[in-house]
């Protein structure tokens, strides 16, 4: 709620991020996936289930290396949303990137010291969820209360963030590729 009431969507503009393999048509339909079966076929088990999967390709790469490039400057983050996590789960405890907490909500929170690609993949990973994964990206003065591995956000630091925000990205096409939107920066 804190992003939408922040946000100027007018102010910027949209982009989309997929995979190579995209037609203009497809760009459009943001509800489905648009590339099965890519690349040979993996057998794989599952218990005493055995079969075969197609690799689909997907724009996860493309992210990090986005988020690395926009964490290169100091003062960036990036807090990506954990959809289908709770605080007390113990998985997060495994976790490789910076879990901020509010609420019940979770997030995986990247910091300027994060700015290399695999920190990036890490976190993506780690808060991917279906049906929607979202996450923002912008720049504030001070960041130093975040450097923990595991931190508790107030709803005014949630404020705080949300109001520098100049990226903002959704999953889309079944989970191949994610809608953005860029703030415009001032002339």
């Amino acid at each position: 709620m804190l992003l939408l009431e922040a946000l100027d969507l007018d102010n910027g503009d949209f982009a989309v991020l997929v995979a190579n393999g995209y037609s203009d048509k497809d760009l459009v339909e943001l509800e489905r996936g648009h590339l099965f079966g890519q690349g040979p076929p993996k057998p794989i088990s599952i218990g005493n289930v055995s079969g075969v999967a197609f690799l689909t390709p997907n724009a996860h790469a493309e992210l990090a290396n986005l988020l690395s490039q926009k964490l290169a400057a100091p003062g960036r983050y990036c807090l990506l949303e954990n959809y289908l996590a709770a605080p007390q789960d113990t998985v997060l405890q495994k976790a490789r990137s910076r879990i901020a907490v509010y609420e019940s909500d979770v997030y995986h929170l990247l910091l300027h010291s994060d700015s290399q690609k695999i920190s990036a993949e890490n976190a993506i990973r780690e808060a991917r969820s279906t049906p929607t994964f979202l996450g923002a990206s912008g720049q504030v003065a001070d960041l130093v209360q975040y450097q923990s591995k595991r931190i508790s956000l107030s709803l005014e630091g949630l404020r705080v963030l949300a109001t520098s925000i100049d990226l903002v990205f959704v999953s889309a096409y079944d989970g191949e590729g994610y809608l953005c939107w860029l703030k415009r920066k001032p002339l």
